[in-house]
Order: structure tokens, then sequence, then C-alpha cells
């Protein structure tokens, strides 16, 4: 099951757009940008009692090559004096003994599977940065992302440049993101860059959208398209130029809006209010995923 398919699902069980339902996920997990679902599956097979050595046989095969199955025993208590009737959970495989040590050895495989996934992507985005930070703009890409995205920070909180991965169409998108709480105000801020849609694509020959991105936000685009799971380094010194031009092209347009509203001029952030802007982020994520204990 992919990210796509839980959307899907969720708009069908909702009744509602898949936009919304994008939405509704992203607010539930405390993210801008929708994680990729791992594609291992788990298996709990849950009975009465398992006695029969061949399905037990076949479990421990399959645990053998990295498969996150277990059987479980169910056993019915009736509560005294009550029709409530209570399920007591056992865990026969693995045994309560060796669970820590079998997920120890397999979490340790699955991270030595992906590791080198894992830094291949990192390899990307650093060359990334590497080469738009030689092109001398007045904006520095740090080089680090979550994974598939790395921004540009303008300093302003709902407004920046970013790189992200698209990896079911397979583009990389170079684009300018309005991320507001109110969707017309993102719609505001997309109409600054409507009226100059071909002084922006002059002599570009990529694809060029401006469109809402779930149910707030809205984007102005550029997409580079790429073969495989994921943009090779090779990309990488395209994917700078493009957003080069981008932000030659726009930056002006977005500015003096940017200035007026906020009283102070708009600059670049700084490397330190970067990282303080990342924890600041990390923790209130952390906040919504774990609440306090009223």
């Amino acid at each position: 099951m992919t990210m796509n398919d839980v959307i899907e699902a969720l708009a069908r069980s909702e009744g509602c757009a898949k936009e919304e339902a994008a939405e509704k996920v992203r607010s539930f997990l405390g993210v801008n940008d929708l994680p990729e679902l791992k594609g291992r599956p788990r298996i709990i097979l849950a009975a009465g009692s398992i006695e029969d050595q061949e399905l037990t046989s076949c479990v421990l095969w399959l645990r053998g090559f990295g498969v996150d199955i277990s059987c479980v025993e169910l056993t019915p208590y009736r509560v005294s004096d009550s029709r409530q009737v209570i399920l007591v959970p056992r865990t026969i495989i693995p045994v309560r003994e060796a669970s820590d040590y079998c997920v120890s050895v397999e979490s340790k495989k699955g991270r030595r599977d992906h590791q080198p996934k894992k830094l291949a992507r990192a390899r990307f985005w650093r060359a990334v940065a590497e080469e738009f930070n030689k092109l001398g703009t007045s904006f520095r890409a740090s080089g680090r992302s979550c994974g598939v995205h790395m921004c540009l920070r303008l300093g302003c909180a709902h407004v920046h440049y970013e790189w992200i991965v698209r990896r079911r169409d397979s583009y990389l998108d170079v684009a300018l993101h309005f991320e507001f709480d109110d969707r017309r105000e993102s719609f505001r801020w997309l109409d600054l860059i409507k009226p100059h849609v071909q002084s922006i694509t002059r002599d570009i020959g990529l694809s060029f959208q401006l469109m809402p991105w779930g149910r707030k936000w809205t984007e102005a685009r550029f997409r580079l398209p790429y073969d495989g799971d994921f943009p090779r380094v090779e990309l990488a010194p395209e994917a700078a130029r493009i957003m080069k031009i981008l932000i030659e092209r726009t930056w002006e347009l977005i500015r003096p809006r940017i200035e007026r509203e906020s009283s102070t001029p708009c600059r670049p952030l700084s490397r330190i209010s970067l990282m303080l802007l990342a924890a600041m982020q990390r923790l209130e994520r952390l906040r919504l995923r774990n609440p306090p204990d009223e």
C-alpha cells in the first residue's frame, strides 16, 4: 500500500476530495509533506490455539527472511457478574524471552538494507546544495533534507523556495511555495506570479505550473523529469540552475509585499537562524504527536 492508496481510501470513507483527505493525514501526522510508506508489511496470526507445527515452522521460516510476522494465542475470560468477555493475548512467536533479540537483529538488517538508499539521497541533496551555492545568489542551501525535499528559507514563515521529489510522477519539482493557513491568502500570493508566466518560462523548455497544493497552499513550479527510483547526482547541476532562474525571475515579484507586510526587509536566514527554526519545527511536531496528559 502506498500513501496515495491511503489517501484514496480515506477520501472514499469520509466522502471528501483527495486533497482534503491528504490534508487530514498531514494534520494528523503533524507534517507538511506526506512521507513514503515503508514497503515491509506486518502480519499477526491470531487464534484461540496455535499448535500446528507446520504453521509455526512456516512462520519461523518467513521470519528468517525478514518478514515481520508473529503468532498470538487469544484466551477468552468472562468477567464475574457480567456478560463482558475479555480476550487476553499471549505471543507464541517470537517467544517473549527472544523477542528483543529478534527485533534487534531484524531492525539492524532493515537498517542495513535501507542504508544505501539513504546515503544516495543524502549525496544527491549535498550535490544540489554545492552546485547551487556556487551560483552566487543571496540564498544558501544547507544540504540538509528530510529525504524528499530541501528548502531555501526566506525569513518568512509561509513563503519559501523548495526542491521536492515527486516519486509517484518521477519529477523533481523546483518550486516556490505559499503555505498560509488561509487558502485565499495562498492564492493571493500566487496571483503575484500569474501575469509574469511568459517571462518566467522564457528559454527554459520545462513544464511550469501554477496550482493549489493540498487544501490551503499553492505553488509555482518547474518540473525536471528523472529516471529510476530517485534523482541521481548528475541531475544536481540542472536542479541548481533552474532554482537560480526561478529565484531571479520571481523574488522581486514577491519581495515588496513581504517587506511591506513584515515592517522590516526580508532577508535570507543565517545558518544559525535556520538551525533554530528547524529545531522549533521539530519540537512542535513532537508536541503534536505526543500531547501532554490532561
